[in-house]
C-alpha cells in the first residue's frame, strides 16, 4: 500500500468531521456550559495472553495491597462488559501483539487481534513489538489478507484489525510518492502545509471517535527506541522520531481539524516503587512523565504502557493545569477506566472531571463465557505442536530475577545459548535479557496430561 493510500486512512475520522467540526455553538453567558460523558477502558501491552498468565506474570498487587491471580481473555471480557456503559470507547497502548505465547503466536498473533476487537478496542497506539515481524507485517495485520509465507490460519483469511493503530512518530525516512501523499487529505490548506513540514507518516498519526455528538482525538505514539530493540531488516524504511514532537504536531494538526478533546496513546512509560497499588502514583519520573509533562497543553490526557507497570498519576501540562498520566501493568491484568465530561460548546475535555481508577482483572468472576469459547478453539488448533514434550526438568526454575538481574531460568537460556551456538562456532558468552524471560518453567503437569517434569514445547516457548 502507498504512503498515499495510509494518510487518506490516517485522516479519514478526521475529514469525516467536515464544517461542522470546525464550527461552534454560540455560547450564553447566562447558563453553565452543558457536557456530555466520555469514559475511556483501556489496555496495554496485552501480548497475546489469550490464556491466564502464570507464575509472577499471573499475579498483580490489588488495591487493597493484596497479591491476586489477574488476567486472561475470558476475564479481561468480563470486567470489559463490567465498566462498560453506553459512553465507552475502548483504546490500548501498544504491545497488543509479539512476544507472545503460542495460542497466538503459532497464527501470527491474528487470534489476540480479533480478541480485542471483540472486546470494544477501537484505536490502539503500535508498540515497539508491533514490528517484530516488521513493516509490512503490522500492514497485513491492520488491513487483511493471509501470511504471505505460512498462508491463510484456520479460521480462513484473516480480515484486519476492528481497531485502528495509530502511530504519529512513525515516519517514512524516503518517501516516493511525497506530494500524492498529501494530496489525498482533504482538509483545510494550514492541515495540508502542517503535514508536508513535518514529513509523511507512516501510519494514522491520530483517529477520531464520536461519542454523545462530540470528537475525541487520539494521538499514537510510539517509543524512540524501538529501532534499537526490533529487527533493523523490517523497519528500514522508517524512522521512529521525538514522541514530543510528534505529539505537538498531532495535536495541532487535531485542533486544525476543530477536535479540542484530546487523548494520548502511547506506547512508553516508566517504572515504579514496587508493592504499590495500582491506582498510586508511584511511577518514578522517566522517559514517559517527560511526554506526560512536556507534550502540548491542549492535550487533555495520557495513556501509557510499555513498562509493564501500574500507576495513576495527575501532572502539570505546559501550562501548568493538571493532566492525567496512568498505565495500567501488562498481560490484561488490568484495565484503566478513565471518565470525563466534555463542553458541547468547546468541545473540549472539562479538566476537573477527570478521574482514573485501574481495575484489577481478577479471576474471581465469571469468565466470559463467548471468549472461554473462543480461546478453547485456539487452544484446540495449536494443541498438537503446544504439547509435544521436548525436555525434562527435577523442579521449579524461576524467572524472579534477583538484584542483579539474574534468574534461575535466565541463566539456563545463556547456558543453552552458549552451548546451541559453539556447536559449529567459537562461541565463548552468551547473554539473556531479563526482560525477555517472559514466564517460569513449572515441574508440576499441566492439565494436558504431560506429567511432573515435562517441558513441552508451549511451555518452552511462553518463556521467551
Amino acid at each position: 500500500m502507498t504512503s498515499r493510500s495510509f494518510l487518506r486512512v490516517a485522516l479519514a475520522g478526521s475529514v469525516a468531521l467536515g464544517g461542522l467540526a470546525l464550527s461552534t455553538v454560540p455560547a450564553d453567558a447566562g447558563q453553565a456550559a452543558r457536557t456530555v460523558p466520555v469514559r475511556l477502558l483501556s489496555l496495554n501491552d496485552f501480548h497475546g495472553h489469550l490464556e491466564p498468565p502464570t507464575g509472577s506474570s499471573g499475579r498483580m498487587v490489588d488495591e487493597n495491597g493484596a497479591t491476586v491471580e489477574a488476567g486472561g481473555a475470558a476475564y479481561v471480557a468480563a470486567h470489559m462488559k463490567a465498566h462498560s456503559d453506553g459512553n465507552t470507547i475502548g483504546v490500548a497502548q501498544g504491545d497488543l501483539i509479539g512476544a507472545t505465547p503460542l495460542i497466538s503466536a503459532a497464527y501470527h498473533d491474528e487470534p489476540a487481534v480479533e480478541f480485542l476487537g471483540k472486546v470494544g478496542v477501537k484505536v490502539s497506539a503500535v508498540g515497539n513489538h508491533e514490528f517484530d515481524e516488521g513493516y509490512a507485517e503490522l500492514r497485513r495485520i491492520m488491513k487483511g489478507g493471509c501470511h504471505p509465507v505460512d498462508g491463510c490460519s484456520p479460521a480462513g483469511r484473516w480480515p484486519g484489525a476492528q481497531y485502528d493503530y495509530v502511530g504519529a512518530n512513525v515516519l517514512f525516512k524516503n518517501p516516493d510518492e511525497r506530494t500524492d501523499a498529501t494530496e489525498g487529505l482533504a482538509t483545510t490548506r494550514q492541515a495540508r502545509q502542517l503535514l508536508k513540514e513535518w514529513g509523511v507518516p507512516a501510519l494514522p498519526p491520530v483517529s477520531v471517535k464520536w461519542m454523545n455528538g462530540v470528537p475525541i482525538g487520539f494521538i499514537g505514539l510510539v517509543t524512540q527506541t524501538t529501532p534499537g530493540i526490533v529487527s533493523a531488516d523490517g523497519i528500514k524504511d522508517l524512522k521512529f522520531v521525538d514522541e514530543v514532537k510528534a505529539a505537538n504536531v498531532a495535536s495541532r494538526l487535531l485542533t486544525l481539524l476543530g477536535v479540542k478533546a484530546q487523548v494520548i496513546l502511547m506506547h512508553e512509560g516508566d517504572q515504579v516503587t514496587a508493592g504499590q497499588s495500582p491506582d498510586a502514583c508511584s511511577a518514578l519520573p522517566g522517559a514517559g512523565n517527560r511526554v506526560a509533562t512536556q507534550a502540548a497543553a491542549e492535550i487533555d490526557l495520557i495513556l501509557s504502557g510499555h513498562s509493564h507497570q501500574a500507576y495513576r498519576c495527575t501532572v502539570k501540562d505546559p501550562a501548568g493545569r493538571d493532566r492525567l498520566y496512568s498505565q495500567g501493568g501488562s498481560f490484561g491484568r488490568v484495565i484503566t477506566q478513565v471518565d470525563f465530561r466534555v463542553d458541547t460548546r468547546s468541545r473540549d475535555v472539562v479538566r476537573d472531571t477527570v478521574t482514573a481508577d485501574n481495575h484489577v482483572v481478577t479471576r474471581t468472576v465469571a469468565p466470559d463465557p463467548e471468549i472461554s469459547a473462543f480461546v478453547r478453539t485456539w487452544k484446540d488448533r495449536v494443541s498438537a505442536v503446544a504439547n509435544r514434550p521436548v525436555g525434562k526438568i527435577t523442579a521449579d526454575i524461576a524467572n524472579t530475577a534477583a538484584p542483579s538481574g539474574e534468574s534461575a531460568l535466565g541463566n539456563l537460556i545463556a547456558d543453552s545459548q552458549l552451548a546451541a551456538t559453539k556447536q559449529g562456532g567459537n562461541a565463548q558468552i552468551a547473554l539473556m535479557n531479563p526482560g525477555g524471560v517472559r514466564a517460569p518453567l513449572s515441574h508440576a503437569g499441566s492439565p494436558a496430561g504431560e506429567g511432573d517434569g515435562v517441558v513441552t514445547y508451549g511451555e518452552a516457548y511462553e518463556t521467551k
